[in-house]
């Protein structure tokens, strides 16, 4: 279990396994130890293969990964800093390793061979056996410790799983009910005005009510779902810079739909060219308005808890790519009530700012880009908007 703060590089004899030896029982380690360097990225042990030493991590970080039985699909589990052990387990089941260690940056280890802590306590003076019985001494307290650890974080990972779990279902219950109500808007049309709206707007609310609640009983940072500072600065920057192909690609589409849909034959590319004056003109300020607290939910559900939980659970080849994927689903879907046409166009944009929100984890940018398109979309290219 990594621990915080202990990123940066540490002196051999300050590891806790080290912790009550003397000069003398250091040296009798420091007799049979030896250095070893790894770059990023190197397998320092291999799950099943013989384990014959034990490591203590002098600098750098490893990744702990476990293999499934029936594939060869690993699973990262832990992160070992400096000051921790590697083999420990091993050196007293004599058992090969039960996990695959591999070094996530430039990583320094202090490497003892099982041999050496087996033969006859080290040697046979008294400086041997007290170190000998000293080290043992500290693994079992390491071990130890570490059981504990391992054993409420475990109960934690139980619970932040079950949260997770009962909110993906929350959120399939609760589009479920979307589409069903959607669909029957049809028999209501004549009872209630925009109707549609009055039915998406609650719905989208109700969703970013759960959503914000399942985000804050994780017990995990809101960084992690892209609420806050961290990499702010970069969000909004790329938001700038990646908007504008989007941009550019919805009104190709309009173009296209143009020239190949009749229902669109004889309307212009630009249905408002004034900007400033279309923006002026009565009620769009609320539309605008409205349609920004809208796409900030949205980002909220779709992109800040639902794809942040899937990329969190999703394990293997493109699991980012798949919570990605599934995220942008839903989001198409979202936007159903419109048309179909329009669910199914929503869904390229989707994946498009699910993939900017996977690279910076902050959900200002693609909410910017979001209302930026929308407003684009909706006031000057004259897409209509729901009622």
């Amino acid at each position: 279990m990594s621990i915080p703060g202990t990123d940066r590089a540490i002196r051999w004899q300050d590891a806790a396994l080290f912790d009550g030896l003397d000069a003398q029982e250091l040296a009798v380690v420091d007799a049979i130890a030896r250095r070893r360097t790894l770059s990023p990225g190197e397998l320092y042990a291999r799950e099943g293969e013989p384990a014959e030493e034990l490591a203590v991590v002098i600098a750098g970080k490893f990744e702990i990964a476990k293999q499934e039985q029936k594939n060869e699909r690993t699973h990262a589990i832990d992160e070992l800093g400096p000051g921790e052990l590697i083999g420990e387990v091993a050196l007293f089941d004599g058992r090969p390793h039960g996990m695959s260690v591999r070094s996530t940056t430039d990583a320094e280890v202090l490497t003892l061979p099982f041999g050496a802590l087996r033969s006859g306590v080290l040697g046979d003076t008294p400086a041997h056996r007290s170190t000998y019985q000293k080290l043992v001494l500290n693994l079992g307290t390491s071990m130890a410790r570490g059981l504990r650890g391992h054993s409420a974080e475990s109960v934690a990972a139980a619970q932040r799983r079950g949260a997770m779990g009962q909110f993906i279902v929350n959120v399939l219950l609760l589009l479920c009910l979307y589409v069903v109500v959607v669909a029957g808007l049809p028999k209501i049309e004549g009872f209630l005005p925009s109707s549609t709206s009055y039915i998406s707007i609650p719905l989208q609310l109700l969703f970013g009510i759960a959503s914000w609640r399942f985000i804050r009983r994780t017990g995990y940072p809101l960084s992690m779902f892209g609420i806050g500072v961290r990499r702010l600065l970069p969000s909004l920057l790329e938001a700038l810079v990646l908007t504008v192909p989007l941009l550019a690609a919805v009104t190709l589409v309009k173009w296209v739909m143009l020239h190949f849909v009749p229902a669109y034959a004889g309307t212009g590319l630009f249905e408002h060219t004034d900007v400033l004056a279309r923006f002026g003109e009565p009620g769009v300020e609320k539309l605008l308005v409205i349609y920004a607290v809208s796409s900030l939910v949205q980002e909220l559900i779709v992109r800040g808890a639902l794809q942040s939980t899937l990329e969190m659970l999703l394990t293997g080849p493109h699991a980012a790519a798949r919570a990605v994927f599934v995220s942008a689903l839903v989001f198409s879907v979202n936007h159903i009530h419109m048309s179909f046409l329009f669910a199914a166009l929503a869904f390229l944009p989707g994946l498009y700012w699910g993939w900017m929100f996977s690279r910076q984890k902050n959900l200002v940018g693609v909410t910017l880009s979001h209302v930026a398109v929308g407003a684009y979309v909706f006031f000057l290219l004259g897409v209509s908007l729901p009622h």
